[in-house]
């Protein structure tokens, strides 16, 4: 069966291994769906300890808001966690919709949501 840690660590082959075509667009293509992959394994983390721990169904829509939300009114003492993890959406926002990204902020977007992906897995990540 498919884990959430699983999309995590396709992110971090994605920008280990050098594409087989070294082109400059490929390589914004594996940092673009790296930043994606990521940010969905924490957000697939992150809601089944919501639905586990606090008991709380995410809606059908506005899910990612409404984790957000949950994790606010929940767990304020770790707004720094929270704000990665608001981060980290803007950076999966940016990486699907924004072609003009530039090489280096990408590239530093896609260590930073690496990081980050890692430390939100392991403070939410124990069932």
């Amino acid at each position: 069966m498919l884990e959430p840690k699983d999309f995590l660590a396709f992110a971090q082959r994605l920008v280990a291994e050098p594409a087989q075509d070294a082109s400059s667009d490929n390589k914004q293509v594996n940092q673009r769906t790296s930043i994606n992959r990521a940010y969905y394994a924490t957000f697939h983390i992150i809601k089944r300890y919501l639905v586990i721990h606090c008991k709380k169904e995410a809606p059908g829509e506005a899910v990612h808001s409404w984790l957000i939300r949950e994790l606010r009114s929940k767990h304020s003492g770790r707004m720094g966690l929270i704000n990665k993890l608001e981060q980290m959406r803007g950076d999966r926002e940016r990486a699907d919709y924004d072609l003009n990204w530039g090489d280096y902020a990408l590239s530093t977007a896609v260590q930073t949501t690496l990081t980050s992906a890692k430390t939100l897995i392991s403070e939410w990540g124990r069932n």
